[in-house]
């Protein structure tokens, strides 16, 4: 109460001042009074202990507070603070001590289990005893033998009502430390990025209540986004730890980053971030909806590279490009346009670096398409080139070919805001709790096929393949799955005594069946 009125006082410069002044005061106070001025309340006032604007904000609110009142608010407060969080500490201690009364006065008594009762005194007595000596891990005296202290951690403090432990400062001082010392990777163009560190916290030493808020509250900055990720199953709990943490006194907001591979990324997903880091917010996410993020980008990437040859499908474009899709049996024939130089060694060109890329392979069995060559003598197989329709090329279909269904456009509207996002996740930082499930190669896989959907060796019957007699197709169709049963007809011949399959006329079949059915023997008799 002392302090709040320090903070409203006028006494100090209403001393001496004209009589106009004086009235303005007394309006001041009045104004106040009638709720027509704002009050200066305790919580406000603790918040601005992270301020260096302190002595400013307080002229706002009061702009007739006596300059070396403001400079002087800022010891008193800091000094109520720490009161205040040492009285806590203090109920707590009185708590543990009226427990351990009463322990023992149950063993002066003679009852319950003497053995059990002296176990429980002995634990309680340790914990009273290490909160009597607690002292503030982060207050110290400086070298001119004034105290110093850590604003940041003392606000932390009072608003969590507790006292941080040596270990929990130690440790918070040492992120800050890697962050600031930067990795030892420079970027391209000599920009280093902030240093990594990983540390390991037994259960209940307050990684997830304690360490991530503080460094969310120590890092973020306006300029600088702060991501925690934790496992799917911990998002909730850690989205209320922090907005139980900063709802207060230190007042942040908390966002959730949720991405599929569904999603796609907006102009409105970029302004949500970029209003997040404007207002020091903390995003928490799981390692699924980040990693899901990147692999997007990527396959964004991808389908632009691959539809590169295929721009001029809806118009316009320079450069060699493919035009008029052909789809012809299991084979696309596509035009080629916009080359120089000779036909030869624009297909050539073609086939050597564009088309591999994207995962076409040239049509080798059609004779009429393999009779050109390039300059060094080789077939230029899959290539034609007519007299009135130009140069073509012919190549396998991949599966679910539509060159109608390219999406080209809506890729490319994509990747600006991809770029910006990543930037941010980029030049931001990241908390990583549970890192051991986070960063484990088996517990935090994510699948994400890419690129066209091709089929199983030996599933599809080989070219030059022959008709299974009974009119159902290809006779090696599905040979993949026949194996397993080819292998299988060996045990169970040891049993038996016959197969599936009649193999009186292979020598070696039979011959090979006598030597498994020997060794199954041997094993059984052994």
């Amino acid at each position: 109460e002392g302090l709040l009125k320090a903070a409203a006082s006028t006494a100090g410069s209403a001393e001496g001042a004209a009589p106009e002044k004086k009235v303005e005061h007394e309006a001041l106070a009045l104004a106040r009074r009638g709720g027509m001025a704002p009050r200066v309340g305790f919580e406000w006032l603790a918040s601005l202990l992270v301020d260096s604007a302190l002595p400013a904000k307080l002229r706002e609110v009061n702009p007739y507070l006596p300059e070396r009142s403001a400079a002087a608010l800022e010891s008193l407060l800091a000094a109520a603070l720490m009161r205040v969080s040492r009285a806590g500490l203090a109920a707590r201690g009185l708590g543990l001590a009226e427990e351990l009364l009463e322990l023992l006065g149950q063993l002066a008594s003679g009852g319950g289990d003497r053995g059990a009762l002296a176990s429980a005194i002995g634990l309680k007595a340790a914990a009273l005893a290490e909160v009597l000596a607690t002292r503030r891990a982060h207050a110290a005296e400086s070298a001119d033998g004034k105290a110093a202290y850590d604003p940041r951690l003392l606000l932390f403090e009072f608003n969590s009502n507790m006292l941080l432990r040596p270990q929990q400062v130690d440790l918070v001082r040492r992120f800050l430390a890697a962050f600031k010392a930067g990795d030892s990777l420079a970027a391209p163009g000599g920009v280093e990025y902030p240093g990594s560190l990983c540390h390991q916290l037994i259960m209940g030493a307050g990684k997830t209540t304690v360490i991530a808020p503080l460094l969310a509250m120590m890092l973020g900055t306006r300029s600088r986004l702060v991501v925690q990720v934790v496992p799917g199953a911990l998002v909730e709990m850690t989205r209320g730890v922090m907005r139980s943490t900063f709802s207060s006194l230190i007042t942040k907001p908390v966002y959730t980053f949720a991405f599929d591979r569904a999603d796609e990324a907006t102009p409105d997903m970029l302004a949500k971030l970029q209003k997040a880091m404007a207002s020091r917010a903390v995003v928490v996410t799981d390692p699924t909806s980040l990693k899901s993020f990147v692999l997007k980008y990527v396959e964004i990437l991808q389908l632009l590279e691959l539809n590169r040859l295929k721009r001029a499908v809806g118009g316009g474009g320079g450069g060699p490009r493919l035009e008029q899709f052909k789809t012809v049996g299991e084979c696309v024939e596509a035009k080629l346009v916009g080359y120089t130089g000779s036909a030869e060694e624009a297909a050539a060109r073609m086939w050597a670096g564009d088309m591999p890329r994207m995962g076409f392979s040239p049509y080798r069995d059609d004779p009429e398409w393999n009779q050109l060559k390039d300059a060094k003598g080789n077939v230029l197989y899959g290539t034609r080139r007519t007299l009135l329709g130009g140069l073509w090329l012919k190549f396998m279909s991949p599966p679910n070919w539509d060159p109608s269904r390219v999406e080209v456009l809506a890729n490319l509207r994509q990747v600006a805001p991809f770029k910006e996002v990543f930037q941010l996740f980029r030049d931001g930082v990241l908390l990583l709790d549970e890192v051991d499930l986070l960063l484990h190669p088996l517990k935090s896989e994510l699948n994400w096929p890419l690129g066209a959907k091709e089929p199983l060796d030996l599933t599809l019957a080989p070219r030059g393949s022959p008709e299974d007699p009974a009119g159902s197709g290809p006779l090696w169709v599905g040979l993949r799955w026949r194996l397993s049963y080819h292998v299988l007809d060996a045990l169970l011949f040891c049993w038996i005594k016959r197969t599936t399959v009649d193999r009186h006329d292979h020598g070696a079949a039979r011959r090979l069946l006598a030597e498994v059915h020997d060794a199954v023997e041997q094993g059984v008799a052994a």
